[in-house]
């Protein structure tokens, strides 16, 4: 979702924090409620400028950190170590 540039509504829990910063590139809401996911959702949804921002902030974050070159140089630096013993 976020190469997509998406901006994301996820619980605060599981892989989820690792992924989003909040505010930046999406928003944590805590688990199990409800409530908190229905207001960040409205919240964001009445501010397109805010919603845009974060859109592209979460592309931008995830190309760097997921992104096909970053997977690739991760991949490569993997097997030069491997060469190199």
């Amino acid at each position: 979702a976020m190469l997509l540039g998406t901006p994301l509504i996820a619980v605060d829990s599981g892989g989820n924090p690792e992924i989003i910063r909040q505010g930046e590139t999406g928003y944590l809401v805590p688990p199990d409620d409800p409530d908190a996911l229905a207001e960040r959702t409205l919240a964001l949804l009445r501010q397109p400028e805010a919603r845009a921002a974060i859109a592209a902030k979460a592309r931008e974050d995830a190309l760097a950190r997921f992104g096909m070159q970053r997977h690739a140089k991760s991949i490569m630096q993997i097997y030069d170590s491997i060469l190199a013993h």
